[in-house]
């Protein structure tokens, strides 16, 4: 074996080497990029579980008491502006 081919092996040899480093460095990468993601995420999403247990509940009977008094309200502003209006003719 010749020196020149000898010397082209080891350049072979040391670019297989580095492609070989930057694969394993990409995948590193790419795998503590997925793990930070994932982390925010579950704090986020813990953080909206808390939210939801601590936000007021509404009960039905409260509801249909809202409702009722809303549509007491329209009623009343309805009635307000038919009376305006047959004022008017």
């Amino acid at each position: 074996m010749s020196y020149a081919e000898e010397g082209k092996r080891q350049q072979f040899f040391v670019l297989r080497t580095l492609h070989l480093i930057l694969i394993v460095l990409g995948w590193v990468v790419i795998s503590v990029a997925q793990f930070v993601t994932l982390r925010d995420q579950s704090a986020d999403n813990e953080r909206r579980i808390q939210e939801l247990e601590t936000r007021p509940v509404v009960t039905r009977e409260v509801y249909e008491n809202g409702q009722k008094a809303i549509e007491q309200r329209l009623d009343r502003i309805e009635n307000k502006l038919d009376r305006e209006q047959e004022r008017r003719h």
